[in-house]
């Protein structure tokens, strides 16, 4: 399914649809299913209809994440790096967890900005 070549950049994540373009405009990209997938970038002349799309889900505990936060902190990261952590810490002490997604088309990694599945 994936090529050796983007084994690091999935690691830690599981499988959790796959689905066939139907339409790409801008950043969204809809399968033949009714699922939206929202990416931080355009997507147009990456993705192309008719192929196939899967999406990866990596949950992070609390504990994880209060974990990456020290760290950040300890090498002076940015604080819109901190922000978006201390969210992410926020969501997963309310859910029991934070999800990122990433979808993979084509042995190419994206990350997702929001999905409906």
């Amino acid at each position: 399914m994936f090529t050796e070549m983007i084994y690091d950049e999935i690691e830690g994540f599981s499988f959790i649809f796959r689905g066939t373009v139907e339409k790409v405009l801008d950043d969204v990209v809809r399968c033949d299913d009714g699922a939206k997938i929202q990416f931080f970038e355009d997507m147009e002349y990456l993705i192309s209809e008719f192929d196939e799309i899967y999406i990866l889900e990596q949950r992070s505990s609390v504990k994880e994440l209060e974990d990456l936060k020290k760290y950040c902190e300890s090498v002076d990261d940015s604080d819109e790096m901190l922000e978006i952590i201390n969210s992410n810490i926020k969501t997963a002490k309310s859910e029991g967890f934070h999800s990122r997604y990433k979808a993979v088309y084509d042995d190419q990694v994206f990350e997702i900005f929001d999905h409906t599945l």
